[in-house]
């Protein structure tokens, strides 16, 4: 089964800040294309932050490939362009399945469902959320009592209790980066060349009012190993010949 993992563009983006030149590597995406793929599906990643191009062409690039689901991520700003893309990708093929995930859906996971382009959402960790939903996606089964998942029935949103974090960052795959043209990935204020954003944690003990970690990923602090990340980084530099990280 194919997924497509896609990323909208940022259209706050103008002026200066855009003419810097800066974008970052979609490492969640990379990790959940990582965790679908070792499990036996094939995914691609579509960043459109690094290309230009409306709702219609990006759902055509998308549809090219012919996926059954797609997965978006999605701050609140870029939420109205994921129903576009959605609503054309649709138009394209009825039946493809569409996923929300990201900081929005877990503000407002009913806010999110209620658009007719959009199947699911899922909340929290996407990881064993995400992969359950394909598996029963896949096998054809009912997919009402998964935990983590949002969905419209009946006129009715429906939203399901989160499983428990997961315990030991270690056991989640590295990122997917040969999916991704990293050569793109610049912020010329900081590095010298293209460099790859690294996931060391999840979690946080503060509540700050601007900040939507405690909603995601919940207060309680979970760190990779050291070891585990100097794997990752190893591998970054060796077979990508990446020397910046952030």
């Amino acid at each position: 089964m194919k997924i497509a993992f896609v990323q909208p563009a940022n259209n706050q983006k103008s002026g200066k800040w855009k003419a810097q030149g800066v974008y970052r590597t979609p490492t969640n995406l990379a990790i959940l294309a990582s965790y679908v793929r070792e499990n036996g599906y094939d995914p691609k990643i579509y960043d459109f932050d690094l290309e230009s191009g409306n709702s219609i062409e990006n759902a055509r690039t998308i549809m090219s490939d012919n996926p059954d689901v797609i997965g978006f991520t999605c701050l609140t700003p870029r939420f109205p362009l994921v129903v576009e893309i959605a609503n054309e990708c649709k138009k394209i093929k009825s039946n493809v399945v569409t996923v929300v995930g990201g900081s929005h859906v877990n503000g407002q996971p009913k806010h999110v469902v209620k658009y007719p382009s959009i199947d699911y959402a899922i909340l929290g960790e996407g990881e064993e959320a995400l992969l359950d939903l394909l598996n029963h996606i896949e096998e054809g089964k009912d997919v009402s009592n998964l935990p983590n998942l949002a969905f419209e029935k009946d006129g009715n949103c429906i939203v399901n209790p989160k499983r428990p974090y997961i315990e030991d960052l270690n056991t989640l795959p590295f990122p997917a980066w040969d999916l991704l043209n990293l050569d793109y990935y610049t912020d010329p204020a900081f590095f010298y060349g293209p460099h790859l954003g690294l996931l060391s944690g999840r979690g946080c003990p503060f509540s700050c009012s601007f900040c939507a970690s405690k909603v995601v990923w919940g207060r309680q602090t979970r760190a990779r190993s050291a070891i585990n990340i100097a794997d990752e980084i190893e591998i970054a530099i060796k077979e990508y010949n990446i020397r910046e990280f952030m």
